[in-house]
């Protein structure tokens, strides 16, 4: 059995994907935020993978975009949570 060009390298972005056990035991928004980046990195090499077709090109970066509007609603969780803590 062959195994097509880049496959071993696809299964290398695939362990990436631990981060989601990240995301789920974090114990403090640093590891949360460090899972979702992850997360986010993984994806974007993930759907990117077949770089040279263009939809895959444009499918990756869309993920990326997705991903860093993601982190503005994170951050902005955080700014909102810090405020209402400080106001007390």
């Amino acid at each position: 059995m062959r195994m097509r060009a880049g496959t071993i390298a696809s299964f290398r972005i695939l362990t990436f994907h631990v981060f989601h056990a990240d995301l789920v035991l974090a114990a403090n928004y640093v590891l949360l935020f460090v899972g979702w980046e992850g997360v986010g990195l993984a994806s974007y090499l993930l759907i990117g993978f077949y770089f040279l077709k263009k939809s895959a090109s444009d499918a990756g970066k869309k993920a990326f975009i997705v991903n860093r509007i993601g982190d503005f609603g994170f951050h902005a969780r955080d700014v909102l949570a810090g405020s209402r803590r400080l106001a007390r």
